[in-house]
């Protein structure tokens, strides 16, 4: 789990397996937006409890996870290794 941004959120934030082979748990009630290298947003989806999972279908690599609550953000890498 590498964070890229220091965790202002108000409740804990985890991304479990990373690296992970395209399924992936966030904990806790925020917006998720996945970004891939180019910046584009290739996932999106409001967490309404307390673990959402995630099926990404994308291709091999490093993508990044914003998770945003009460205009805090804090973004996370995740690494897809099918």
């Amino acid at each position: 789990l590498t964070s890229v941004a220091e965790n202002q959120l108000p409740g804990p934030v985890n991304i479990y397996p990373n690296p992970s082979a395209d399924r992936f748990t966030v904990s806790g009630n925020y917006d998720i937006k996945i970004y891939n290298l180019l910046g584009e947003i290739i996932f999106r989806q409001m967490a309404d409890h307390k673990q959402t999972t995630i099926n990404l279908d994308a291709p091999n690599g490093i993508y990044f996870v914003h998770i945003s609550a009460d205009k805090e953000t804090v973004v996370q890498k995740i690494i897809i290794q099918k």
